[in-house]
């Protein structure tokens, strides 16, 4: 007997995770940014400006020779799953299905009162799972980086990573009658639990025979209960994840210019980038699992620009723009295109020797690349030097169009010698991330 075609669905929906931005994002490219609630723009770390914005590299106004300023970090790895894909991971670590299937088994073997119990109580833990991942959108965003060096400098810098991000959605679709399937089979299984008889329920979960008329009729049969039929036999959900995955090489310069009280930097990120389409649907019917699956490679130049402006008072005001060469890629015959769009997004924020706070703004609407939900964020976050080995951080992501949930974030980032850690979680109704980092200062 084949497992629970549902929790099939349930598979689907994590298996692009471990690849592991949410479809159309900005992106969020270390654990700091993170714990901030994704603003970046503004008072990023340099560390990472060649993600967030290259003009950060040219605000510094110190020789690199005299200075600790430069990073390199390990690989290193930060994300975020929506909940409807921790819940799938859930329902496969407790094997909800095998424990249906083998129930289901041993009552088709034995059907007593006692198997009818334990095939109702697996049923009903199975129902309650599945209900919900049904009809919920999925989410999920990363980047992971390879290798990540940075070298800011007196009115300039440079900077390189080497990573893969993805950017990705899609949602699950669950009937109502394939969960009402599951109910039946919980209400006629409890009835013979209880030493009922199981012709005084929906006959539709047992392997009847039609009569001559084509219906199935639960009293022309004698009253030894028959076997149950295959659920799979009746499913007809299915899932469809879309996207990209994006492996990027990219290189960072800025330049600085001072000017009457402020300094305007500039800075530019070329990058190669080999792009792979995604475009996976899995349909289940017939006793079997029809995939629809397309995984192609396109090679691509891109860049990023960015502008910052320091303003003597501690204010700075900075612009980025993302992925500026739009590019609709191909996943196969009969398929829509997905389109990688060019991204903008302005930041503010207010710097002090000891704690800094900014806000970030999405000048446009996220793209979906399925019929997931998107929105236009605003991300506050704050940083607090406690003291001067630790950084206190935490964050406040929300959507101006209120289609997603607000995020919360929290982080720590702290260093000894030449040695710096930092590590981010944040949750929201629908999602959970987190994100560790670990470098030295040169």
């Amino acid at each position: 007997m084949k497992r629970a075609p549902l929790l099939k669905i349930a598979t689907l929906c994590t298996v692009m995770i471990s690849h592991a931005t949410w479809a159309g994002s900005f992106g969020i490219y270390d654990p700091r940014s993170q714990s901030m609630g994704g603003a970046a723009v503004a008072v990023g770390s340099v560390d990472m400006a060649a993600g967030h914005n290259p003009a950060l590299l040219g605000l510094y106004n110190e020789d690199e020779d005299t200075t600790l300023n430069g990073r390199y970090y390990l690989p290193y790895a930060l994300g975020s799953l929506s909940e409807v894909a921790i819940d799938a991971i859930d329902l496969i670590d407790e094997e909800l299905d095998v424990m249906f299937d083998e129930a289901l088994s041993r009552y088709n073997a034995t059907p007593n009162p006692a198997n009818a119990a334990l095939v109702s109580t697996a049923a009903t833990d199975l129902e309650q799972g599945l209900e919900g991942i049904a009809n919920r959108d999925i989410a999920f965003s990363a980047f992971v980086a390879a290798i990540s060096i940075s070298e800011p400098s007196k009115k300039g810098g440079g900077a390189f990573y080497l990573g893969s991000r993805i950017e990705g959605g899609g949602a699950s679709y669950v009937p109502d009658d394939d969960l009402a399937l599951f109910k039946e089979y919980i209400k006629a299984l409890d009835n013979v639990a209880a030493g009922g008889d199981w012709r005084d329920v929906n006959c539709d979960v047992f392997n009847l025979e039609p009569d001559s008329s084509g219906d199935i009729i639960c009293r022309n049969y004698d009253s030894l209960p028959p076997s149950l039929r295959d659920p799979f036999d009746a499913i007809e959900s299915s899932a469809r994840i879309r996207g990209l995955v994006i492996n990027e090489a990219a290189v960072s310069a800025a330049w600085g210019f001072d000017m009457d009280r402020m300094r305007v930097a500039i800075g530019v990120t070329p990058k190669v980038m080999q792009v792979r389409v995604f475009d996976e649907v899995r349909n289940v019917s017939d006793k079997t699992v029809n995939t629809s699956l397309t995984f192609k490679p396109h090679l691509m130049f891109n860049a990023d620009i960015g502008i910052a402006i320091d303003f003597d008072m501690g204010v700075r005001l900075a612009y980025v723009g993302k992925d500026l060469f739009t590019r609709n890629f191909s996943s196969g015959e009969g398929n829509e295109p997905i389109k990688l769009n060019a991204k903008h997004r302005m930041g503010i924020g207010y710097i002090q020797p000891n704690w800094q706070i900014g806000l970030d703004y999405d000048m446009q609407v996220a793209t979906p690349y399925d019929k997931e939900k998107t929105g236009q964020l605003l991300s506050l976050g704050g940083e607090y030097m406690l003291f001067k080995h630790l950084a206190l951080r935490a964050g406040y992501r929300y959507d101006t169009d209120n289609n997603l949930p607000a995020v919360s974030s929290i982080g720590i980032g702290t260093h000894w010698l030449r040695t710096y850690l930092n590590i981010s979680y944040q949750t929201s109704q629908q999602e959970r991330g987190a994100g560790l980092q670990l470098g030295f200062a040169f």
